[in-house]
């Protein structure tokens, strides 16, 4: 009977724990997650580049175990009217602050910063350009 008292107790100590929140956990937040939105807009939204408007379809944005993240936009011009697509990709590495779920994030490609906040299963990127985009696993 005390063998078995001793092992439930372990059990108990084991699977307690001071840490409430643990989706911010790096190995929590890696993977593979959906844009929804794009400046509080629905998808497909619309995008200012420069002189041309362009249309946001998709995004998809991965994050690796090892603290590497891809990026991909699908567009569409809107002005002129076009019924081509294109890619817009970014690569590069990320980190987080786990106490703040603050994510920051440096590409590689396009040599630039940005940031976001992971919570639960959501990450809220602010793009370079200001502009909040929404992705969901």
């Amino acid at each position: 009977m005390r063998r078995y008292a001793a092992v439930v107790a372990l059990t108990i100590l084991g699977a307690c724990t001071n840490e409430i929140d643990q989706s911010t956990r790096p190995e929590n937040v890696a993977g593979t997650y959906r844009l929804t939105s794009y400046g509080g807009a629905a998808l497909p939204a619309t995008r200012q580049v420069e002189a041309s408007t362009i249309r946001l379809l998709s995004g998809e944005l991965i994050l690796g175990t090892d603290r590497t993240w891809t990026e991909t936009l699908t567009l569409r011009p809107a002005t002129p009217v076009s019924s081509q697509t294109f890619t817009e990709v970014g690569a590069g590495t990320w980190f987080i602050i786990r106490d703040l779920a603050y994510i920051a994030f440096t590409d590689n490609m396009n040599a630039y910063q940005f940031s976001g906040v992971a919570s639960g299963r959501t990450i809220v990127l602010k793009a370079a350009d200001g502009v909040e985009m929404i992705y969901r696993r």
